[in-house]
């Protein structure tokens, strides 16, 4: 998991669109590429992280991150996970954004963590793409991928 780092997945751009052609053909592939891609993920950071004199921000000891959802019309919520700054820009594309680059480990750790009473976590999975292609991996589907990651 890094601040700020920039992230581009082309052969996960072009495994999306051979999916839409040919699911059962392609979604091996797919998911392939899923498990080894890096994700845009927009947090929200209390405070605010320092922006230094190179212009480089830094997030201070102590700092609340909480990671932004998005929420389905049945009431789930969802992590967001971009493959690019042109599909992170479709969400906010003028505000001040801080986001934290995932992969599916950081996602699983997320998403199947217990809080500290032993509840597991509300959230139901991550959505790639929200704006654009809106592929939703559940935590079901992230069971299932496990075995596949390395």
């Amino acid at each position: 998991m890094e601040f700020n780092k920039p992230v581009s997945n082309p052969m996960l751009a072009g495994a999306i669109e051979l999916l839409k052609q040919d699911e059962e053909k392609y979604k091996k592939m797919f998911w392939a590429e899923v498990l080894k891609a890096e994700y845009i993920t927009p947090v929200m950071i209390t405070p605010p992280p320092l922006r230094g004199k190179n212009g480089g921000m830094r997030i201070t000891e102590g700092s609340n991150i909480q990671f932004s959802t998005i929420g389905t019309e049945e009431g789930n919520k969802y992590l967001m996970a971009f493959t690019d700054k042109k599909e992170y820009d479709k969400w906010k594309p003028n505000a001040e954004k801080y986001i934290f680059t995932l992969n599916i480990d950081d996602y699983i750790g997320l998403l199947l963590k217990r809080d500290k009473e032993g509840n597991p976590n509300d959230t139901q999975g991550f959505i790639i793409n929200p704006y654009g292609c809106n592929i939703i991996v559940s935590k079901e589907m992230l069971a299932t991928l496990i075995p596949m990651r390395n």
